[in-house]
């Protein structure tokens, strides 16, 4: 956590001139209400032992009680040193806090209350998680958060087998809703499973089009069939394409046709009279683009990109 040490608090009227001044110390009280939330920050004050968190409505068995006056609901604290007033951010991503005092002059009065208030006027920078990466039987599912994403406008998700030489799988555009959130989660799956290692990265890219850019990550791959033969022709495609598939024994076959943002198009299972046979796919009424072909036997998968023309 990170903190911030709020400057002394002053004023001045006809009883008492300027209350703290140069020394930081009054024999009078400060009153403070107002209180940030909890949650994500702490205003604390150090009596010389303890740190006494300032907990807003506290319990009587809270260490700040004995600064709590329940006529006025509000905290009073007699010969408050200012530099011992530190306000404690709990999540790196806040950009505003804030609280209200006010001072107890010579006659005994406390003045209009004041509000202090901490602002960021540069916004934090974005943060992404450490991306992980995990192979299942039928896709590779990545997972990452992103903080301070009020200055991302979109991210993009890339793919290479080399490590080095990264191509663009996919893209995400950063809605305004999702500006509004401190984090967000985000997933998307691959079903483009090669056969070899694959590695992956995110970009996200800033509203001034800065990149910020995630770890790379790499997942294990499981190998595609053995002692099976599967071929999906025509690819590119125009109408229809075919899966050709040989199998050393009957078994049954799932079959799954997914978009490039991996939404499932159509699913479904063929119980083959023979181990070699024909499948037809139709992909007349489907937008121009990229889709990938899932078969399933036995718990294996293979996938294959196909073009619709």
């Amino acid at each position: 956590s990170s903190v911030i040490m709020p400057g002394l608090l002053s004023g001045s009227d006809l009883e008492d001139g300027l209350y703290q001044g140069l020394t930081g110390a009054s024999a009078n009280k400060v009153a403070f209400r107002a209180l940030p939330d909890t949650t994500k920050e702490l205003l604390v004050y150090f009596d010389g032992t303890t740190d006494i968190r300032l907990v807003p409505n506290p319990s009587s068995s809270d260490p700040s009680w004995v600064y709590w006056n329940t006529t006025t609901a509000r905290y009073e604290i007699s010969n408050l040193q200012a530099a011992n007033l530190k306000l404690y951010l709990k999540m790196d991503y806040q950009t505003y806090s804030s609280f209200e005092y006010a001072y107890q002059d010579a006659a005994g009065l406390f003045g209009d209350f004041a509000q202090y208030e901490i602002v960021y006027t540069v916004p934090l920078p974005l943060v992404i998680s450490d991306l992980s990466c995990n192979a299942k039987s039928n896709n590779v599912s990545l997972k990452w958060t992103i903080y301070n994403i009020e200055e991302a406008k979109s991210m993009r998700i890339m793919k290479s087998f080399s490590s080095t030489n990264f191509k663009e799988l996919a893209s995400i555009n950063v809605s305004e809703n999702d500006k509004l959130l401190s984090e967000m989660n985000y997933e998307f799956n691959d079903i483009s499973i090669p056969e070899t290692r694959v590695f992956y990265r995110i970009d996200v890219i800033l509203n001034n089009n800065d990149i910020v850019s995630s770890n790379i990550c790499s997942p294990s791959i499981t190998p595609k069939f053995s002692n099976k033969q599967i071929e999906v022709a025509p690819n590119p495609v125009d109408e229809n394409t075919y899966i050709h598939i040989t199998l050393e024994e009957i078994e049954k076959v799932k079959i799954g046709l997914f978009d490039n943002l991996g939404r499932d198009i159509r699913h479904f299972e063929v119980d083959p009279q023979s181990d070699k046979f024909i499948i037809p796919i139709n992909m007349e009424f489907l937008t121009p683009g990229i889709y990938y072909l899932r078969v399933n036997i036995n718990g294996q998968t293979e996938v294959t990109r196909l073009v619709k023309q």
